[in-house]
């Protein structure tokens, strides 16, 4: 055993002493890896600065940005889209200072399993491309108007990740059926997507370290290490200690799954929806090829926005930042292209708050459950919160989130404790909570945070742009809000105002009443008028020379 041994040692050795630039003279070892992506030197393919190296994308500090495209006329072969300046060009090879750059081949693995755009158009505007992309998927799959809105977003985002310094996992509930349609969909729309039913730790940190991979993940049954490394992975200065590196899981992923997966139901980067079953006319209609046809021009609008906001981030104006106060974590990041349009950040903001509420959420089933009680029962006009009462209503939201537990009087105490509410009081009914002004804001930070039972279950008049804490932490939609400042702002304010000035009115006349009572005690007494001073001034704790 040890002459062999002793040759793949040495074999090891001289690979690594062979090891080159492009520029090098050694022809021993014919792969490299340069940037995040891995690339191939090709002795085949020679140019005037040496051998070519097989990339898919590659950005350059002078603004150049360089991705793989199918060529139009031969879906086998594959070129380079070369973005310089105001001017895209397709070519068969780039040479750039002291390298020249072919594109991946079709027959590599990867580039065979992912759809490439044939070319690059015009886009209008990212939110219209992104609504675009939604109209395109509601025609593939039957979902939601708000689901339509962050899967659009979700699919423009794919192609700009270097831009988001997190990236939030998404997670499709619904039949098997309906959800591997929609992946398939997602698969010809998102950039680089790999639609893969099993997968390992590993396999998901080469993929997103090495080929920046949209990972559209079919749960058959993931291990929790996959989850792990998937909750790891949605920040992008998280990385991973691997025997080969420093490796990171950075990059856009999506699940589906028939119910929440056991290992991201803590996960607060988490968005979750489910699938509907059915749908209006004209919605899930498109069979596998039409599809394809019809993704096509998208994914070439798509490569058009990539480029362009990878040449705004470079330059000096950048591409924006979401109002950090007036949107959620999630959706700062989903809104990042769509910065300069406030109004479609406020329809996503939206769409998770209601369409994502249910299953959005970091807390365990019993605890969002008598958080939303709270959250409803505190818009009510009372100085009191019952538990008895509260119990109700967290047994009533199980009902309706069709949950076999139910809770009790103590098991509420229990979590309202470990929600971080104050201790209650015992009365004669019972044990109360105090509806404080702290109790309602920490119900609202509570809702904001993990989401709310979309249900009315009490009357709850007061809720909605009426309550100081739902405007507060982003509970009424930006019209709501305009029109409590332009409309109803000013009534209430007016409002106070006359019960202020009638309130000291009746305080004068109350005081005008007082004052020949007064008067006459004064004589009985025989106090005077500068004697009543002093002992006011004395009262005060003043002495009447001061």
């Amino acid at each position: 055993m040890k002459p062999i041994l002793r040759s793949w040692t040495s074999d090891v050795k001289q690979r690594r002493e062979s090891f080159h630039l492009p520029d090098g003279n050694s022809g021993r070892n014919r792969t490299r890896r340069t940037g995040s992506l891995r690339t191939r030197l090709r002795p085949d393919f020679k140019s005037d600065q040496g051998e070519a190296l097989e990339i898919t994308s590659r950005q350059f500090r002078d603004g150049t940005i360089l991705e793989i495209v199918e060529d139009p006329a031969d879906s086998t072969r594959t070129l380079l889209a070369v973005r310089s300046g105001d001017t895209t060009t397709i070519l068969e090879r780039f040479e750039h200072t002291e390298c020249c750059f072919i594109p991946l081949p079709r027959d590599n693995q990867i580039i065979k399993a992912i759809a490439l755009p044939d070319g690059i158009e015009k886009y209008g505007s990212p939110p219209q491309l992104a609504r675009n992309v939604g109209d395109h998927l509601t025609r593939c799959v039957p979902i939601s108007d708000g689901a339509k809105r962050i899967l659009g977003a979700f699919v423009v985002c794919t192609w700009v990740p270097e831009l988001l310094a997190h990236f939030p996992c998404l997670v499709v509930l619904g039949p098997n059926d309906l959800t591997i349609r929609l992946l398939r969909a997602l698969r010809l729309l998102c950039r680089h997507a790999l639609l893969v039913g099993e997968a390992t730790s590993a396999g998901i940190l080469q993929a997103c370290s090495r080929w920046h991979a949209t990972l559209l993940l079919f749960d058959y049954g993931l291990r929790s290490d996959v989850f792990r490394t998937l909750r790891a992975g949605v920040w992008n200065d998280v990385l991973t200690l691997q025997k080969v590196g420093l490796l990171s899981g950075f990059g856009p992923k999506l699940i589906a799954a028939p119910e929440m997966p056991a290992g991201m139901e803590d996960c607060d980067s988490l968005l979750a929806f489910s699938l509907a079953l059915g749908g209006d006319k004209g919605r899930g209609v498109l069979d596998g090829r039409e599809m394809d046809e019809q993704a096509k021009p998208l994914r070439r609008s798509l490569l058009g926005l990539r480029m362009d906001l990878l040449m705004a981030a470079a330059s000096s104006s950048g591409v924006g930042h979401v109002n950090p106060v007036a949107h959620a974590l999630p959706i700062r990041c989903l809104g990042v292209p769509f910065a300069a349009d406030e109004g479609f950040c406020q329809e996503l903001l939206d769409a998770a708050r209601w369409d994502c509420a249910e299953k959005s959420t970091g807390l365990q089933v019993r605890h969002r459950a008598v958080s939303s009680a709270v959250f409803f029962l505190s818009h009510e006009q009372r100085a009191e919160i019952e538990v008895s009462e509260l119990t109700d209503a967290t047994n009533k939201i199980l009902e309706r989130d069709q949950e076999e537990i139910r809770v009790s009087p103590k098991k509420v105490g229990a979590i309202l404790t470990a929600l971080g509410f104050p201790r209650r009081d015992r009365g004669c009914s019972g044990y109360t909570l105090e509806n404080s002004d702290y109790v309602k804001k920490l119900a609202h930070r509570l809702g904001q945070r993990y989401g709310v039972v979309p249900l009315d279950i009490y009357d709850t008049q007061g809720m909605g742009i009426l309550c100081k804490h739902c405007r507060e932490f982003g509970f009424v939609s930006k019209r709501e809000l305009d029109h409590y400042e332009r409309d109803i702002k000013p009534k209430l304010e007016e409002a106070e105002r006359e019960v202020a000035e009638q309130q000291k009115k009746r305080l004068m006349e109350v005081e005008a009443r007082m004052r020949p009572m007064m008067e006459r005690l004064r004589r009985e007494l025989g106090i005077s008028a500068e004697r009543d001073s002093d002992m006011r001034l004395e009262e005060e704790g003043c002495s009447p020379s001061e």
